[in-house]
């Protein structure tokens, strides 16, 4: 039996005009939830010093492959020139950012004629604002936007150049874009097979000029294609237990979040499932499995970044399998294009919002402070804090170590020696020979953060290495939920 639906909704909802709705809403959540992390700050430093005549750099005079997204750092140095600050300009550019990925998942839809379905799909978004969101600053707002234009494309079944040329921006951005790259290239290759005319296949794989300029440009300014963030993370990742996997931290969110079952989650996978022989479909679904094989393969750590273009997708599946599961229901229960009072979308709108509601208090986070302020950095504030200090009390030349070097080295005026080995190389080879890195730096501060009040843990994992290298506690600042612990020691002091 055909299922049809008995009606449709509000043509206002099915109109373009809604995707400009829900990104301003989307925009709002943007600024109200927005949070600096530290590896946009470890970028915007990188730019800072690009425009103040250092060069793109970290720490003065060295040149390491210390940011996964150059591009964006000298995109964060053009709005630094104009005398924005990289915060408020990202953020900004971010509301610009998420109305086109809003658009390409509209356009999803409608390629399986489900166009209707987009305001439960970019409403879900919105409520789910502290998943979908990225960290604040963060270069993921303009790689979702060549990610899912390349993804449209595809679905769309453009001219194969197109999905080639935005998954060419996302590979020049991202390591990770060689995901999306991938599956065009693949795509491109099906398109074209058979074809003896060489022009098509000229174009198509003209794109590639693109990462292959950008890795030429990095090649030369840095002497490698690895980032050394790359190096570092896996290095650590390696060391770290499990629960800090990528993988385990992905299944861990799907089965549990926000201290109840994810049930939006496990929706969103069993509309995988559904749709995964669907053909329009079939190259998200590519995506989807080249995504987690390039981050589970490369043991990389669960950062919450990584996981946006999942987000996003998992909002879209989740709707799309509610209203298969609805579509599969009625037909079982004799429900057909006569039966009075029923409606597909107002059926899936139902289901999904059955789903959502008992997660809702944690999918959404707001801070009216940050709304305000343009400048949702204010649980940085501390850090700014401790950096001004360090300027006042340092013995020049300063230098500190710690593991947060973006929080602290954007407002810090000194050398920034990198614990973790994102931006100090030396750091992971002593790791690699079996060496505390603090033992190796020479550095008049130590700053570690410790998100445990469990005062056995905190002197273990803060107290101990630092007294062993020489260190003393000079202060503590409180945030929620740990300390951030100022160690000092005398200048030139070499560690044990």
């Amino acid at each position: 039996m055909t299922l049809s639906r008995r009606f449709e909704y509000p043509p206002l909802l099915r109109h373009p005009a809604a995707v400009f709705v829900v990104a301003a809403l989307w925009g709002v959540m943007r600024f109200a939830c927005g949070e600096v992390g530290d590896d946009a700050l470890i970028t915007f430093t990188y730019a800072r010093n690009l425009v103040e005549g250092a060069g793109f750099v970290f720490n003065h005079g060295e040149i390491v492959y210390g940011t996964t997204a150059p591009l964006w750092g000298l995109f964060a140095a053009a709005g630094m020139k104009l005398g924005v600050t990289p915060w408020t300009w990202s953020l900004c550019w971010d509301v610009l950012f998420g109305g086109v990925v809003l658009w390409r998942l509209r356009e999803i839809l409608a390629a399986v004629d489900s166009v209707e379905l987009f305001p439960l799909v970019g409403g879900l978004i919105v409520l789910a604002s502290a998943d979908t969101l990225h960290p604040a600053g963060m270069e993921t707002g303009l790689y979702n936007v060549f990610v899912f234009s390349a993804l449209a494309a595809l679905v769309c079944r453009r001219a194969p150049w197109q999905a080639m040329m935005w998954a060419g921006w996302a590979m020049a951005l991202r390591p990770d874009g060689i995901a999306i790259l991938g599956v065009a290239g693949l795509y491109g290759l099906v398109r074209l097979w058979g074809e003896r005319n060489w022009r098509p296949w000229v174009v198509t794989a003209a794109p590639l000029a693109i990462p292959a300029a950008a890795a030429i440009a990095v090649l030369a300014y840095f002497g490698t294609l690895v980032p050394q963030s790359v190096v570092a993370k896996a290095v650590v990742s390696d060391r770290a237990p499990v629960e800090y996997r990528f993988w385990y931290i992905l299944l861990k969110q799907i089965a549990w979040n926000h201290g109840l079952p994810n049930v939006p989650a496990l929706l969103a996978v069993a509309g995988v499932g559904i749709w995964a022989r669907d053909s329009v479909l079939r190259p998200v679904t590519a995506f989807l499995a080249a995504y987690l094989a390039f981050f589970i393969a490369g043991g990389a750590p669960g950062f919450p970044w990584y996981y946006t273009p999942l987000a996003l997708l998992a909002c879209l599946y989740a709707v799309l399998g509610a209203m298969a599961l609805v579509r599969r229901i009625a037909e079982l229960r004799g429900y057909d294009s006569a039966s009075p009072g029923f409606s597909v979308p107002v059926w899936t709108f139902v289901a999904v919002a059955a789903a959502v509601l008992p997660q809702l208090p944690g999918m959404t986070t707001l801070d009216a402070r940050a709304l305000l302020s343009m400048s949702p950095d204010l649980s940085n504030r501390r850090y700014r804090e401790i950096a001004e200090m360090l300027n006042r009390e340092s013995t020049p030349p300063p230098r500190l170590a710690t593991t947060e070097i973006g929080y602290l080295g954007y407002f810090f005026d000194g050398y920034v020696f990198d614990i973790y080995g994102l931006v100090t190389p030396e750091s992971i080879e002593a790791i690699e020979n079996g060496i505390a890195p603090i033992f190796i730096a020479d550095s008049e501060w130590y700053i570690v953060p410790v998100q445990s009040l469990d005062p056995e843990w905190v002197d273990k994992e803060a107290r101990g290495p630092a007294d062993a290298a020489g260190y003393t506690l000079h202060s503590k600042w409180d945030w929620p939920g740990g300390w951030t612990y100022v160690f000092r020691r005398p200048v030139n002091t070499a560690a044990p």
